[in-house]
């Protein structure tokens, strides 16, 4: 997915008593607190393509997050196939002082590597602490020479996450296999989308699995990740799980993954949103679980999936109800039961819009 650029800023959720009452997602989803902005922070070396993971990880009472950016010189890849595209990989950031001031690693998290799935980019994923292992994972997206965009996966020993992951070795230094990408185009979309004429993929092939994000590990020792996947011009998210980053489970309700998209463009119909010419889908999010309940922030655009003059980026925060639901012969996509939405413009300041569907009754969340 050829998705090009992202925004990080630091907002507070506040309790109606006082602007300084830290207050839950909870709280806000019933109607309780807002948000209110507190500062705005740019990356140094990312320019137009500053995008953050999917997250920021807290470790010891130190936050991190990644960050991508330009490299060797916003140089462009090599191959035929890649001309013009520019390299990038990822960096490691830390804040001592919940997000008040950030320091960048020295070194890069991700990098392009000759020979590698990610000869071209090494870009838009999710770096999660494993702490029973004490390592940090990242899934991330990446683009090979044949300008394809796949997964590929890195680690990094210890609790501090500041300097290269094992698939960026630094000089002379071994390197393990890391060069093949873990998830093939298509390959969890597949078993998703494909023999199921309820799964909601429109029929089409969905592929480019992408912005990836690591939301939990269970006691059974599975990694559930949501990604996105895009079929030329819809974008959708859905959710599979891995024990090894290796061999993954996608597309089976009775393992507990669900067997279609978990939000697509049918999820952002209803938003109090002028699309130009429809919503054309789901691009990066996040799912959050926090206080019993599990939330899904996901951002929809319409026209594309790049950037566009005044196209409308609109991010929506929803709680499910179940993967997908069925009634008879009719198929029922997984809904939410309400939006909240931040609304993004390109070109204009960003607002708050809270949108209900109204087809909709009711807005309480439900449990995991």
């Amino acid at each position: 997915m050829k998705k090009l650029l992202g925004f990080a800023a630091i907002v507070a959720l506040t309790g109606p008593a006082s602007a300084q009452t830290p207050a839950t997602l909870n709280d806000y989803w019933v109607g309780n607190a807002q948000w209110d902005f507190v500062r705005k922070w740019t990356p140094v070396n990312s320019g137009a393509m500053s995008n953050v993971s999917s997250h920021i990880s807290v470790v010891n009472g130190t936050w991190y997050m990644f960050v991508r950016e330009f490299v060797n010189g916003g140089a462009t890849c090599t191959s035929e196939k890649t001309k013009g595209i520019h390299q990038l990989g990822m960096r490691a950031y830390r804040s001592d002082d919940k997000g008040a001031t950030w320091t960048q690693a020295s070194q890069l998290s991700l990098a392009p590597r000759p020979g590698a799935d990610y000869s071209c980019q090494a870009t838009d994923g999710d770096a999660y602490y494993d702490a029973d292992q004490n390592k940090w994972r990242f899934l991330f997206q990446c683009l090979n020479d044949d300008n394809v965009y796949q997964g590929c996966y890195a680690e990094r020993a210890g609790a501090d996450p500041m300097g290269p992951f094992d698939s960026n070795p630094q000089y002379g230094e071994p390197a393990p296999e890391r060069k093949t990408a873990v998830i093939r185009s298509g390959a969890l979309w597949g078993p998703i989308c494909y023999g199921n004429e309820l799964s909601g993929c429109y029929g089409i092939r969905v592929a480019e699995e992408g912005t990836f994000n690591i939301f939990r590990k269970d006691a059974s020792g599975y990694f559930w990740i949501a990604f996105h996947g895009y079929d030329g011009r819809n974008g959708y998210r859905s959710i599979a799980k891995t024990t090894d980053f290796r061999t993954w489970v996608a597309g089976n309700v009775s393992l507990g993954v669900p067997d279609g998209p978990t939000m697509s463009a049918r999820d952002a119909v209803n938003w109090k949103e002028s699309w130009a010419g429809g919503n054309i889908g789901a691009g990066a999010g996040s799912i959050v679980e926090t206080g019993g309940y599990t939330y899904q922030v996901v951002e929809f655009a319409d026209r594309n999936l790049a950037c566009t003059a005044n196209q409308r980026w609109d991010i929506g925060l929803s709680v499910p109800r179940m993967w997908r639901r069925r009634h008879g012969n009719s198929p029922q996509y997984r809904i939410p039961w309400c939006y909240r939405v931040l609304q993004w413009r390109m070109g204009s300041s960003a607002h708050v819009m809270s949108s209900m569907p109204s087809s909709l009754s009711t807005n309480r969340p439900l449990p995991m």
